[in-house]
């Protein structure tokens, strides 16, 4: 090899070693990154109305209940001038986002059993958005229904021992309970959320019952192509927990059965025992929070390990007659009312 070549070799290898070698940088120091908090959501200012508003010519007068997502109003409708267009007194429920799905599905069931003259029927609805930007809006919604008492709670509170007293009393709203809901099946709807709430009087005079509160009403009939009519099938997987109050919730929805009018008729027990005793036997004071899925199970475990003679203790036989009626009623029956109403009549 001559000593031209050796010198290129040596040259490059010097080259490739160098391009190998390790060369330590001194980066400047970088402060660590600290993630920023999510903006805290802030109530919305607007909601609820308050006593003395006016919501698309309705007047706010008194208030009845107050939720976190929708709240029920005594008002009347204003005209122009800003005076009462006329005498009658109405209610007026206002609900905003997930308080809004429910008013719209209430509508859409009251609109169903608007013959039923057990319901209590609504008069106007109107649904609007206030945008805050030009992107989002809050949903509102406002339904009107005609003017009605006291609910069965109310009616209880007042009582020193917060009792439906005397027991006669008892009884005869317990028929009218059962009359109000035949009344509903009538229709094709079980109304899946019964409670004393959901019950009210016409007027502080006339103790006529009327159920409200159809935003967990359901259809139990489906119509056939040729115009026929038949019961819904009975699920034993029904994915949904049960809305409302679960305190007052069937045990077959509890364990994840559709219901149908025997659960209607098993809630209107618990109701009526409700009534008599004050509470009932898996009510906890612990239980805040009666939507957590959690909550929700340990009432329907404490309702299954209840036998009925605790259930009806310190009662007359009359609520354990009902209870043996109903158990033995399968999905698609339909109920035997006057039985069910003989129960409770005394004469």
């Amino acid at each position: 090899m001559s000593e031209s070549r050796r010198q290129e070799l040596d040259i490059s290898n010097l080259v490739f070693n160098m391009s190998l070698s390790r060369v330590e940088i001194d980066w400047p120091e970088v402060s660590a990154c600290v993630a920023a908090e999510p903006p805290v959501k802030k109530p919305y200012e607007k909601f609820p109305p308050r006593v003395g508003d006016i919501l698309f010519g309705y007047y706010l007068k008194e208030s009845l209940s107050v939720g976190k997502r929708s709240t029920v109003f005594v008002g009347y409708k204003v005209a122009k001038s800003g005076e009462q267009s006329n005498g009658s007194e109405v209610i007026v429920k206002v609900a905003i986002e997930r308080g809004f799905d429910d008013l719209r599905q209430e509508l859409h069931n009251s609109r169903k059993v608007k013959g039923c003259r057990s319901v209590g029927h609504y008069l106007d609805y109107i649904w609007w958005k206030d945008w805050q930007n030009q992107h989002y809006g809050i949903r509102w919604g406002l339904i009107v229904f005609e003017k009605f008492g006291p609910n069965l709670l109310s009616l209880m509170k007042r009582s020193i021992r917060r009792v439906m007293e005397p027991i006669e009393s008892q009884f005869a709203v317990a028929v009218q309970m059962i009359d109000c809901i035949e009344d509903i099946h009538s229709m094709g709807f079980i109304h899946g959320s019964l409670r004393p709430e959901n019950f009210v009087i016409e007027s502080e005079t006339k103790w006529t019952l009327r159920l409200i509160g159809l935003s967990d009403a359901k259809e139990f009939i489906t119509k056939r192509l040729d115009g026929t009519v038949e019961h819904i099938e009975d699920t034993s997987n029904y994915r949904f927990l049960p809305y409302g109050d679960p305190n007052f919730h069937s045990i077959g929805y509890h364990s994840g059965f559709c219901p149908s009018r025997r659960d209607d008729m098993e809630s209107l027990g618990y109701c009526m025992i409700f009534m008599a005793k004050g509470s009932l036997p898996w009510m906890s004071a612990s239980d805040k929070n009666l939507s957590s899925p959690k909550t929700i199970r340990k009432i329907g475990k404490r309702m299954k390990e209840t036998p009925l003679a605790d259930l009806c203790a310190g009662l007359p036989q009359n609520f354990c007659k009902y209870f043996d009626l109903i158990s033995g009623y399968e999905f698609n029956e339909k109920p035997d009312y006057q039985s069910l109403r003989q129960c409770f009549q005394t004469n």
